[in-house]
């Protein structure tokens, strides 16, 4: 990625000779720690002295009984006898697709991004497999811990993440392309933590920097403009799919973005049930359990939906004879007739157009970029319980005084404080509290507080109302709770775009 006019050459990129760490080093997956293949004994190297892998019951001759005095193993594909690379005519080696191809085949838990690393790193594709089958058995091994709560699965999605970050540095006006820029580019790492600075801005990222930076990509996605690439409810929102989508693949990228941000603990987009479970099992039959007229967005297709819903049989004839019904009847692929027997399959019909077959494309990106950082097997596994993570979850989304109260805390001295600050709550309407808890914890679901309360520190000299999203607090001067009143004018007045009020990320 490229910061402030630097260049730099992306890392798959770079031949191995360049890379940090010699001529061919090793590469850490999963958080493993790998000693260069050149710096190993000969019986240490992965591959040496390691089972024969095969698939479809092929027959593989160990590499000892090929070149003396090596005990490593062959791998063999679909029965095919294999020849010792060294052995093979440059034209005969495996290039960087066919590896892949056989890496996938042979280790179906890799990652996309896993599979990329370990062929461009190992061309002889031996020691690739050996490679890979030690990632894969890593693989394995977090995949059996059994998860029975949300909470079970941030704290495993968190524990994917290695020690080193990845930094973002960008001014607050450029975050949105910021964003994108990084997750486009071919040295993402999915396995390292995102840090975002902000350059023109007060603040270090522990954790509210990064999460704007999400809000912001996402709150952009979802605004009219070049940039939007979802439309519908805030809590329903469904993925545009034009040529130009389909063709640039953008939602890959999104995608990518979606799962990073799960991966951080953070929730940053709401579909329909009917969407998710497209994406996570891409069968329509099982998901038409899930369809909701309320998730259509074309709001012609919701205007028909409507009428033919309250229609007798006469005006079921009329609208029959609607020339842009039919229209939108015939590329949903229904070919009946409309009638009073008809009516509930052309219903359905118009509500799997518009919310999953036109935008079908968009789904398989978006479920490519989540297989790539590496949480779609674990939304596949436990679907049902993560379900929350993708849509409308009233615990994490109903934002409301019984819910903002269960989640504060206030640190006084003062026992009234505690009485006044649940007064204000209550006087704030929803959405107020939202755009509260945003100011708060830089996002708008309670999601965010799933570790910890929202702190309200009363401070006696306290120079103003400012709010830390990192460490989720706000502080308040003593001063202001003379009255409630005051509190609550307080309260609204750092919410509104343009008055003085502190945010120190």
């Amino acid at each position: 990625m490229s910061l402030h006019g630097s260049t730099t050459t992306p890392q798959l990129d770079q031949p191995l000779s360049q890379r940090p760490g010699g001529s061919r080093s090793a590469i850490s997956l999963w958080g493993s720690t790998t000693t260069p293949l050149s710096d190993q004994p000969s019986s240490q190297r992965p591959g040496c002295s390691r089972s024969t892998v095969s698939l479809q019951g092929s027959t593989t001759t160990p590499l000892s009984d090929q070149r003396p005095g090596c005990s490593r193993s062959t791998v063999s594909l679909q029965g095919s006898t294999t020849t010792p690379l060294s052995d093979q005519q440059p034209s005969q080696q495996p290039g960087c697709s066919r590896s892949q191809s056989q890496l996938r085949e042979l280790f179906p838990n890799l990652t996309d991004w896993q599979v990329s690393e370990i062929s461009s790193s190992y061309p002889d594709l031996q020691e690739a497999a050996s490679f890979a089958a030690e990632i894969s058995e890593k693989n394995e091994s977090k995949a059996d811990k059994t998860l029975e709560t949300l909470e079970d699965v941030f704290i495993y999605f968190e524990n994917k993440f290695d020690s080193a970050t990845q930094i973002l540095r960008v001014h607050d006006k450029d975050i949105y392309s910021g964003v994108l820029s990084l997750y486009k580019d071919k040295s993402f790492d999915p396995l390292k933590k995102l840090r975002v600075i902000i350059e023109n801005g007060p603040g270090i990222d522990a954790g509210g920097l990064t999460r704007h930076a999400f809000d912001t990509v996402f709150l952009t996605l979802r605004k009219s403009g070049h940039s939007r690439l979802f439309e519908g409810n805030r809590y329903s929102l469904l993925p545009i799919c034009t040529a130009s989508t389909a063709l640039s693949q953008i939602f890959v990228f999104i995608g990518k973005i979606i799962g990073h941000a799960l991966l951080h603990g953070i929730r940053v987009i709401q579909i329909p049930t009917v969407a998710y479970y497209y994406i996570i099992t891409q069968d329509i039959t099982h998901c038409l359990q899930y369809l909701d007229a309320d998730d259509v967005s074309c709001e012609a297709i919701k205007y028909y939906v409507d009428e033919i819903s309250d229609a007798d049989e006469r005006k079921l004839k009329e609208l029959a004879e609607n020339a842009e019904l039919l229209q939108y009847i015939e590329e949903s692929g229904e070919r009946c007739t409309l009638t009073k027997e008809t009516k509930q399959l052309v219903l359905q019909s118009l509500i799997v157009y518009d919310v999953l077959i036109k935008r079908r494309t968009s789904y398989e990106h978006i479920r490519k970029g989540l297989e790539i950082v590496g949480v779609l097997k674990t939304l596949q596994l436990y679907k049902d319980l993560c379900k929350p993570l993708l849509t409308y979850d009233a615990r994490y989304d109903d934002v409301n005084p019984e819910s903002m109260l269960r989640n504060i805390t206030c640190s006084s001295q003062n026992l009234s404080h505690g009485p006044l600050l649940s007064k204000v709550i209550r006087r704030m309407s929803n959405k107020e509290l939202k755009q509260l808890l945003k100011y708060a914890t830089a996002s708008d679901n309670l999601n965010v507080l799933k570790d910890q309360n929202l702190y309200v520190r009363v401070v006696p000299d306290a120079a103003g109302f400012f709010s830390s999203t990192c460490s989720m607090e706000l502080t308040v001067p003593e001063a202001l709770f003379e009255n409630e009143e005051m509190l609550l004018n307080a309260f609204k007045s750092v919410i509104i775009p343009g008055e003085q009020s502190f945010n120190a990320s």
